[in-house]
């Protein structure tokens, strides 16, 4: 999808292209950054706002037509993307019993990345039939659909169980706690 957003949309060559996937990396290094510093992925909270973070970041990107605003969204989209994965599977791992976390995790890797296929293939058919820019919106609206159908779930199951942990750098410096799982 980038290659043809890049050319279709913001018309711009390789050069460009290069800065929109350097973004994709750093975005990874930036969350991965961020969910050290706050407790290897337990803290909810990156989940909750994450998740809309997510959804906002992905709408903007398609409806930019600026090289440095589709830049920054998408350093934005992949941090939240990524804090609400690392997230997820701890939280999957924390709340699956022992004696079947390892088929959990499997069906996990199946489903992020032995269906990414299927997703490819729909979108392409959606950016086919419309548009990149409505089919990359459309995805931020998917997003957004989850977390609408999520939510009442989180709110009755990991919500209620959630204990308040400082994240480690800020542990005696007067810092709230947050809520978390487990500490």
């Amino acid at each position: 999808m980038l290659p043809l957003f890049a050319a279709q949309v913001l018309q711009v060559g390789a050069t460009e292209l290069g800065l929109l996937f350097l973004m994709v990396g750093a975005r990874t290094v930036l969350a991965s950054g961020v969910q050290a510093w706050l407790g290897a992925g337990r803290h909810i909270g990156v989940f909750l706002a994450g998740l809309p973070v997510w959804s906002l970041a992905l709408v903007v990107f398609a409806f930019s037509s600026s090289l440095l605003l589709s830049a920054a969204a998408l350093l934005v989209h992949g941090a939240a993307r990524n804090g609400v994965g690392t997230t997820a599977v701890t939280l999957m791992q924390l709340h699956s019993p022992d004696a079947v976390r390892g088929r959990v995790m499997s069906l996990n890797t199946l489903m992020a990345h032995g269906m990414r296929p299927l997703g490819d293939f729909g979108i392409s058919a959606a950016m086919a039939a419309s548009s990149v820019q409505l089919a990359a919106a459309a995805c931020g609206g998917l997003v957004r659909l989850y977390v609408l159908v999520l939510w009442p779930r989180l709110q009755r199951t990991v919500l209620p169980q959630a204990e308040p942990l400082t994240p480690p750098a800020l542990q005696g410096r007067g810092v709230a706690a947050v809520p978390n799982r487990e500490s």
